[in-house]
């Protein structure tokens, strides 16, 4: 069932991007011959008019198909059919491109509104404050202290916890200038974050000053079989109090294969729970098979402030996916944490299980990160890389050559292949890990 949601889910995107494509192309006057849901053999199709709406057998995609688009090598010549894509000026052919993209964006902005005003599950609000410092970490070589104000990394200002572990995240082994508030004055402190995992991030050894709740149990998990259950909040490891979630991964990691006693808070109750770790390929580290969660408050907005905070929010989406591709492209963080569309589909229908916040905050995600992605300006197989050789053809003059065009397309083609299997790896690799 989650296979399928997700498929349905992923189809919703396609259909919105090119819906954006097929709409501009009718204002514009171009003849649209196909609009497909996926790629491949055709499986289901109606004609309407000029067009076949069709859907397609691989799943991964879709296109819209115009008059004249294909024709590389003739772009350069003019036509005497008035709904060739070749007929219309440069300026409606770049607004053809740009509309699966923007499409894309109005959804994740529709989406969020619906969501700012329906209700959003959201942490307390408040500056970053350091809960723990784990031991042997590099938050302790740092020499952070408990209760310390996290003002700026890099100069940049860090308004709660989420900024500060985006940036530590997005710079391993890095230096970065933390500037701290204390009982004292400020200071400003060296911090290294390390590189862990598969996917390379950073991680300090910090956490935040927050009771840990936990928000998921592995199915088969060592955690389940212990007897410890969703919203039990974390109290003691080995009758040690634990000050923050990164000394909960460091004793669990350290103790290994032998049995820790966990205590936990469950309403009035307070329990022991005998738990043996197992080790995690993926993570590379002993487990139990519990993610944290926070302490969340549910909030409705009017539609006015809903909607600008919605715009907000895709716009630190856009600016994250950005900063994360950077980190990419500079080997900062590993290309192992990339998601192909088969983890895209899987992870969509364990999310969709989650709840409705939780659903349209991940549609909202996925539909930013696509407009994101497809405005690309170097690949000639993207809308990006369309507007992008329009722009040189209203430079030159006239398009570019065949020959041109078609050894850039070539090349395209062979890095997206190259990519896709990657990604498709990383995705096989990361499922198989789960099991």
């Amino acid at each position: 069932m989650g296979i399928l949601i997700g498929l349905l889910i992923l189809s919703l995107l396609v259909f919105v991007h090119e819906l954006g494509h097929f709409l501009f192309a009718k204002k514009a006057g171009v003849r649209v011959e196909t609009f497909s849901i996926g790629f491949g053999p055709k499986l289901l199709g109606y004609r309407i008019g000029e067009t076949e709406y069709r859907i397609s057998a691989i799943p991964f995609g879709g296109y819209v198909k115009m008059t004249g688009q294909d024709d590389m090598g003739n772009i350069k010549e003019r036509t005497d059919d008035s709904k060739d894509y070749r007929s219309k000026t440069i300026m409606q052919r770049v607004q053809i491109a740009f509309a699966g993209p923007l499409f894309n964006y109005l959804l994740a902005l529709i989406a969020l509104t619906i969501l700012y005003t329906t209700g959003i599950r959201e942490a307390p609000t408040g500056a970053p404050v350091v809960g723990n410092i784990a031991d042997s970490s590099r938050g302790l070589e740092a020499s952070f202290r408990t209760g310390d104000t996290i003002i700026s990394i890099n100069g940049k200002h860090m308004k709660d916890w989420e900024d500060v572990s985006i940036e530590i995240a997005l710079k391993p082994e890095k230096k970065l200038d933390v500037m701290v508030g204390r009982a004292i004055g400020r200071d400003v402190l060296k911090l290294f974050p390390k590189k862990t995992g598969r996917e390379g991030m950073g991680t300090s050894g910090l956490s935040r000053n927050e009771p840990i709740i936990i928000s998921e149990i592995v199915p088969g998990s060592p955690a389940e079989k212990a007897g410890i259950k969703k919203n039990d909040t974390l109290f003691a490891i080995n009758g040690i109090r634990i000050p923050g979630w990164d000394f909960v991964v460091e004793k669990i990691a350290e103790a290994e294969s032998l049995a820790v006693i966990i205590t936990v808070k469950r309403g009035m109750e307070r329990l022991d729970l005998t738990v043996k770790p197992i080790y995690n390929k993926e993570n590379m580290r002993y487990m139990i098979g519990i993610r944290p969660g926070t302490i969340l408050v549910v909030n409705k907005y009017p539609l006015q402030q809903a909607v600008v905070k919605a715009f907000h929010h895709t716009m630190n989406d856009a600016f994250m996916i950005w900063r994360s591709l950077k980190a990419l492209a500079t080997t900062q963080v590993s290309v192992k944490g990339m998601a192909g569309p088969i983890g895209i589909v899987h992870i969509t229908g364990q999310v969709a299980r989650g709840g409705f916040d939780l659903f349209l905050l991940f549609l909202a995600m996925i539909s930013v990160n696509l407009a994101v992605v497809n405005l690309f300006p170097f690949l000639i197989i993207t809308d990006g890389g369309v507007i992008f050789f329009l722009l040189i053809e209203a430079l030159r003059g006239k398009p570019m050559s065949e020959r041109n065009q078609m050894r850039i397309q070539q090349v395209a083609m062979v890095g997206i292949i190259a990519l896709f299997l990657l990604l498709t790896w990383n995705d096989i690799f990361r499922l198989l890990g789960e099991h």
